[in-house]
């Protein structure tokens, strides 16, 4: 793995970008998927290499990382590096990792800027350098790319919609921003933790896990995807674990949502910008973070409950 350089007039205008792998089928694909993109790659290189080629390089548009096995205070202190270049320099960084890596890379890059994706197909890749490039690359090499970033914004979208729907249900209105993309979100007020004893017409965690597994049931009826709802299913799971005074982790919120890993990543970091979702560190364990409610979105929820009951029932 090298620099690899081009001739001046064919890419002058087309954005940097490094690869960062410790496998050579991830290189080739991070490779591809600049290639699709229109993109110059500016430097191939290791896991190992990050933080030696960060202070070298002087101007990128992006970083591609492909991450396959844990590298330890390694891979933490590039983590660190990174998510510093995404918040104070504005480099897009798009992360990918397996499943089982999932908390570690989140516990890092999960407030900032960064795309998270897991085990991602060529398709996640494109998509993402597409987003984050958009203004900066003119023309996309086929409809599919196009196609998978516009989804993409639409998820901002939907997020923003549902946002806005929970906090008609609360007295507790929560601030959101009305142009169409994910806000932080500035609370009025700042809430009394909400008591475990919820309202008798509020369903107990059993009933909340009931209401989860029935929604599951469906998949076996109809395809999946007809009823992907990740927002729904994971308020409903940290709804339940906050009944139990249980810890989620990131990557078991993302099994919970019952969508592709990357497609629950990005909806957890929407939810969590939004001021539904709060982020907590490990005390225990500072390579993991534990998502939790809000007290807002818990206190939406349980009003949601009570008048879903006095209308007849709880809907899943």
């Amino acid at each position: 793995m090298s620099d690899v350089s081009y001739a001046e007039n064919e890419f002058d205008e087309a954005p940097a970008i490094l690869i960062f792998s410790d496998s050579i089928s991830d290189e080739n694909a991070a490779r591809d998927a600049v290639d699709v993109i229109g993109g110059r790659i500016a430097f191939c290189g290791a896991i190992g290499d990050i933080s030696a080629r960060l202070k070298r390089q002087v101007a990128m548009a992006a970083i591609l990382i492909d991450i396959t096995r844990d590298h330890g205070h390694v891979l933490d202190r590039a983590l660190d590096q990174l998510d510093a270049l995404a918040r104070h320099e504005g480099v897009a960084i798009i992360v990918s990792a397996p499943i089982a890596l999932i908390d570690t890379v989140s516990a890092r890059l999960g407030e900032g800027d960064a795309i998270i994706l897991c085990d991602p197909d060529p398709n996640d890749r494109v998509a993402a350098l597409s987003l984050v490039l958009s203004e900066k690359v003119m023309m996309f090499a086929d409809v599919t790319t196009e196609i998978d970033s516009q989804r993409l914004r639409r998820l901002a979208d939907e997020v923003s919609r549902i946002a806005r729907a929970l906090s008609l249900i609360s007295s507790n209105s929560i601030a959101t921003g009305m142009s169409g993309q994910v806000n932080d979100v500035q609370l009025a007020f700042k809430a009394e933790p909400m008591a475990l004893e919820f309202a008798p017409d509020v369903p107990s965690a059993p009933d909340i896990r009931r209401l989860i597994r029935l929604r599951r049931q469906r998949d076996n009826f109809f395809d999946a995807a007809l009823f992907a709802d990740p927002a729904w299913d994971m308020l409903l799971d940290l709804m339940a674990a906050r009944i139990e005074q249980d810890r989620v982790a990131v990557s078991s919120l993302c099994i919970a949502a019952s969508v592709p890993p990357t497609t629950a990543l990005r909806w957890i970091k929407a939810m969590t910008d939004h001021g539904l979702f709060e982020r907590h560190a490990d005390p225990d364990d500072g390579r993991r973070i534990f998502i939790r409610l809000s007290e807002a979105a818990a206190a939406a929820m349980g009003r949601y409950f009570t008048a879903a009951k006095k209308s007849g029932g709880w809907v899943i």
